[in-house]
């Protein structure tokens, strides 16, 4: 082996060896004098629509991915957040880090609650209604990821439930989005969605579901506005009805608001669902070939 050789060999060990110190160092340098985190929440903000605020810990994170973690993460006006998390981490592009740029890959929150009522997006921003048009549009966050989120909901009782896992991956406006929900101790489902933007609807297909243990499979659609409404044409090869009512002991449904029923803000989601089952048990009775409504046939167009 030649000299010249052993010189490049070296040359290139050196660099291999010095690179991940030479990432941190140009991570770190963004994150403490070039404002990381006031600029991290001003993107955010824009992203998921609303105010956030990064108020814990904040620390540089290079695994598994160069980015960000920390806790207290909030999202929302101060005294009535949206969403709060304990802890997160937030992943971000280092080629346009390397020119001061920051361009968010995904975020990851563990442990918080979320209160939908409490979601009211900011205009022209990045989610909710914007300028052009007052449409609908969902953050643009290519991967969202919640994990023990407690919901809270005042019309319910109980007034809540715990998402295990809410996961979107991948999302794009314009081909079919894998999403993944889990529900402690009641539902569990997986399929894709494709956002329909100019009637604010997300079109679900492929779903697989497990309700209360019971395999279901269908497609369907959730309609964000005027009227949030979700239809769901579900289908099931067996359903024990009374392991349904079981597993729903405890829980009421909101129930509609009197006086404005014109599509106006907080008004009760539009329920329609249809289930066919081969097979449905019910306080000891097996029928065949069964069809079950909840509202009216549901229709996606």
């Amino acid at each position: 082996m030649s000299q010249r050789l052993r010189k490049v060999i070296w040359t290139l060990l050196v660099v291999i060896l010095l690179l991940p110190f030479a990432t941190y160092w140009l991570a770190d340098t963004w994150l403490e004098s070039s404002g990381g985190r006031a600029m991290l929440e001003r993107i955010l903000g824009e992203r998921l629509g609303m105010d956030v605020r990064l108020t814990g810990e904040f620390s540089l994170m290079l695994l598994p991915a160069i980015g960000v973690s920390g806790t207290g993460l909030q999202i929302g006006e101060p005294g009535a957040e949206f969403a709060h998390s304990r802890e997160y981490e937030i992943s971000v592009a280092l080629k346009p880090l390397m020119d001061r740029q920051l361009v968010i890959e995904w975020i990851r929150m563990t442990g918080g609650r979320i209160a939908p009522k409490r979601y009211v997006p900011a205009p022209g921003s990045g989610a909710g209604k914007s300028e052009s048009g007052g449409k609908f549009s969902l953050p643009e966050v290519k991967e969202l990821v919640f994990r023990d989120f407690e919901v809270e909901l005042e019309e319910m009782a109980p007034p809540g439930f715990l998402i295990t896992e809410f996961s979107v991956d991948g999302f794009a406006v314009d081909r079919e989005t894998p999403f993944k929900l889990e529900i402690r101790d009641l539902l569990g489902v997986r399929g894709r969605f494709l956002w329909d933007s100019s009637r604010s609807m997300l079109h679900l297909a492929g779903m697989q579901s497990e309700l209360a243990g019971q395999a279901v499979e269908g497609a369907g659609c959730l309609v964000l506005e005027p009227v949030p409404a979700l239809q769901l044409d579900l289908h099931a090869t067996r359903i024990d009805v009374d392991a349904l009512r079981t597993a729903f002991t405890g829980f009421t449904a909101p129930s509609a608001p009197s006086g404005d029923s014109n599509g106006s803000a907080g008004e009760a989601m539009n329920i329609r669902i249809r289930l066919s089952a081969d097979e449905l048990l019910t306080n000891g009775i097996l029928a065949s070939g069964v069809v079950v409504n909840f509202g009216e046939d549901p229709d996606c167009g």
